[in-house]
């Protein structure tokens, strides 16, 4: 995952990049702490606020891609929670 992301900041020449999951159980927990690992940001967003996004395109809709939109357009919308989960004792 983390080459496919360099490549495509290399790609597209980008300056700054948002990267977002939604929280779902204890499942998003170890590639949000990779990705930290690596030097790169994830805002966590609630099932909930992806649920009310999808509401707000008069969407109700459920699959993959449409939450795709769905978790973009809150990032978009400064609706994620940027925050580093705990490490624990190793």
């Amino acid at each position: 995952m983390c080459s496919k992301v360099n490549k495509a900041i290399k790609d597209h020449n980008a300056q700054r990049i948002f990267l977002g999951v939604e929280a779902t159980g204890h499942y998003y927990e170890d590639i949000v702490r990779l990705l930290g690992d690596k030097g790169f940001g994830v805002q966590i967003l609630n099932a909930y606020t992806t649920f009310e996004e999808r509401a707000s395109a008069l969407n109700w809709c459920k699959t993959d891609d449409i939450d795709l939109v769905a978790i973009a357009h809150a990032i978009m919308n400064n609706k994620g929670t940027e925050f580093t989960l705990a490490k624990g004792i190793q």
